[in-house]
């Protein structure tokens, strides 16, 4: 009704200046609501007009203190982690399982109906059985552990769905004893079900250079 950006600090700390509000404090909100009908007068024109407000009933929000205000932040932030780091662990868990050429753990992970984007034909896998039958066709044949390892891994995790992006640093050694390497890029988004995080979309890609 007054164009004020609620941060949770300023109800009960008033001469607090808001960050959000470009350094109101809520006493001087208060103060210009009272004259102009909006927490400064450059919201006028966002706000409801007076003789609209008789239409919406007003019901007052319970506040806690700020110590729960911020203590309730520091929760939420530290589930975020958490739920971060248990991403990590599941894609970190996808590229040791093939670094270690442990196939069936490879995809332990993943959703049955994913849909995958790989760095190689066909356009798309619509399942983790049409993915996992395509791997003899294309992979290599390494000598020894390969190199698959993840780098500049960014990740981000809301309740119940999360994404993850990349680097990949491939590689290894051929029968032949010639060496390969690559640099791909990589994305998973992931759904939280049961508890756990899943994985429903990867996408495996590299730049196409024309010449």
């Amino acid at each position: 009704m007054c164009f004020w950006e609620d941060d949770y600090f300023g109800i009960e700390e008033p001469d607090l200046p808001s960050g959000a509000n470009h350094g109101l404090t809520i006493r001087e909100a208060r103060a210009n609501f009272s004259v102009f009908s909006a927490c400064s007068p450059g919201m006028v024109k966002n706000v409801l007009p007076p003789d609209q407000r008789s239409k919406y009933v007003h019901v007052a929000r319970a506040v806690g203190s700020n110590s729960n205000v911020r203590r309730h932040l520091r929760t939420g932030v530290a589930d975020m982690k958490s739920e971060e780091a248990a991403i990590r662990e599941v894609i970190e868990h996808w590229a040791r399982a093939t670094r270690e050429g442990r196939h069936d753990d490879v995809l332990a992970n993943h959703l049955d109906d994913l849909v995958i984007f790989d760095v190689l034909p066909p356009m798309r896998y619509e399942s983790a059985a049409k993915y996992r039958e395509s791997w003899d066709e294309w992979q290599p044949d390494a000598q020894g552990e390969m190199r698959f390892e993840l780098e500049d891994l960014s990740i981000s995790a809301g309740d119940d769905v999360g994404f993850a992006f990349g680097l990949l640093q491939c590689g290894g050694a051929l029968p032949n004893g010639k060496t390969f390497r690559d640099t791909v890029r990589i994305t998973f988004c992931l759904k939280k079900l049961g508890g756990k995080w899943k994985v429903a979309h990867q996408h495996v890609s590299k730049p196409f250079w024309q010449g």
